[in-house]
């Protein structure tokens, strides 16, 4: 059975102290705040205000039928194109669920899915570096921006169609597949215009809750991901996530972790699954953790906790010391396997007393100690500190724990009193961009202080 549990128990007070733990007082009036929040979700659910809430329950057909398609196309690579919200969800998707090698395997052990790149940022290195890789006759291009005008997608795609049209002519067409959304903005016109396949993002949803939703589960399907047990799993989620008590709702219960230990000065949220496979997992949450609860509420005042994404038992030897050492302003989310699915037994190759406690044990057994001491000496230094456990890395549980972070989000923004589903700052420097790009005055100080360094 796939199963993700949540344990608290060190970060409650009679764990770590008063000063850092939370008290059964602070949990019940933590109760009590989070019951008019819930009353609020639940009705703004109702009026459709929350639409990611429902992608779980969602038709995936279209989106089925266009992977089918595209794949009887046989083409060999499968490019998505697409920034922040666009795209993390997928690689949190890719790295989790598929082999970490997947484009190093045979075509035959893919299954016959096409190998697969995720073009997120715009520097002309990479990119060019993925264009020399791939046979563009042989590419299929996945074009993923909402709003249909984020200027690093957009120019990716005005690259590789210039290239298309010279490789396959009249046929360019078929080698892109957009994502937009399903009514307006320039890709949904040129989607029209010149008869391309598209996929909708539903309307409400934003990019960083939007992995649920065609911009995910597309590329999941492309590489042969089942998106349907993905959605299962979320909707499993979304039933333990609407109880009235902090013991039958999982999102309270981790939202009274974060919110309660935000509030006695813990400003960094820490998350360090230990598994390469949920490092991309943690870059999503980053991103839907920062430009959801990173929020100037007035003039004078602003919210938002710093995330920072950690992998184990890696970090532990690049940041552990900060944490047991450095300032007390830090809460540590660990995500804990029960299954790694491998099991590699460690030799006994030499006759040394400093090895002799590795020989017999499994590469699991020593992941699984790295973790139990790491969370021994943080709470035994009063470290708040809680786990999240998935019996194993699969679609249900994978789709779960999406959901749940993004139903966490909401509710810390509406207990920050503040709105998680906007991004300001981030529009201001689009505009700003485009202006620089438009040859308007760059805005930055005209003051100067710079040092340059000839090395050759």
């Amino acid at each position: 059975m796939n199963k993700i549990t949540l344990d608290l128990s060190n970060a409650l007070s009679s764990s770590i102290g008063n000063e850092n733990g939370i008290t059964e007082n602070e949990l019940n009036d933590f109760e009590e705040k989070i019951r008019n929040v819930l009353i609020r979700v639940r009705e703004e659910r109702a009026q459709g205000k929350l639409a990611f809430m429902d992608l779980p329950c969602a038709s995936t057909k279209e989106i089925e039928d266009t992977a089918e398609k595209v794949l009887q196309n046989e083409f060999e690579d499968f490019i998505v194109f697409g920034i922040g919200g666009s795209s993390l969800g997928t690689r949190g998707l890719k790295e989790a669920l598929i082999h970490p090698e997947w484009n190093l395997l045979p075509h035959k052990k893919r299954n016959g899915y096409p190998r697969v790149f995720i073009l997120e940022n715009i520097d002309p290195y990479s990119f060019s570096a993925v264009l020399e890789t791939i046979d563009i006759k042989k590419s299929i291009f996945n074009v993923v921006s909402k709003s249909g005008k984020t200027a690093e997608t957009i120019s990716q795609f005005l690259i590789v169609k210039d290239l298309l049209e010279k490789a396959a002519g009249n046929d360019w067409k078929k080698h892109i597949v957009i994502t937009t959304d399903s009514l307006s903005g320039p890709l949904r016109k040129i989607a029209r215009e010149e008869k391309i396949s598209a996929l909708s993002v539903p309307q409400g949803v934003g990019g960083r809750f939007s992995v649920l939703s065609s911009v995910g589960l597309f590329p999941a399907a492309m590489m042969g991901i089942d998106i349907k047990r993905l959605l299962k799993g979320a909707v499993g989620m979304d039933a333990l996530c609407s109880g009235e008590k902090l013991d039958e709702n999982i999102a309270s219960a981790l939202c009274a972790f974060y919110f309660i230990t935000y509030k006695k000065g813990k400003q960094i949220t820490v998350l360090m699954p230990y598994s390469d496979r949920l490092l991309g997992f943690g870059l999503w949450f980053r991103q839907l953790w920062a430009e959801s609860l990173g929020k100037r509420k007035n003039s004078r005042e602003s919210e938002g906790p710093t995330p920072v994404v950690a992998l184990g038992a890696t970090d532990q030897h690049s940041q552990l010391q900060l944490y047991l050492q450095g300032p007390d302003d830090k809460s540590i989310t660990f995500i804990e396997l029960e299954d790694y699915e491998s099991e590699i037994e460690i030799p006994r190759s030499f006759e040394h007393n400093d090895f002799s406690y590795l020989p017999g044990n499994r590469l699991e057994d020593l992941i699984r100690a790295e973790l139990s001491a790491t969370r021994t000496v943080l709470t035994t230094n009063g470290r708040a500190n809680a786990t999240i456990r998935l019996s194993r890395i699969s679609p249900d549980t994978v789709g779960g724990i999406i959901y749940l972070y993004e139903v966490v989000t909401t509710l810390m923004g509406y207990l920050l009193d503040i709105n998680p589903f906007d991004q300001p700052a981030v529009e201001e420097g689009k505009k700003i961009t485009r202006e620089i790009l438009e040859g308007k005055e760059s805005p930055e100080s005209k003051e100067k202080l710079a040092i340059e360094c000839v090395l050759g």
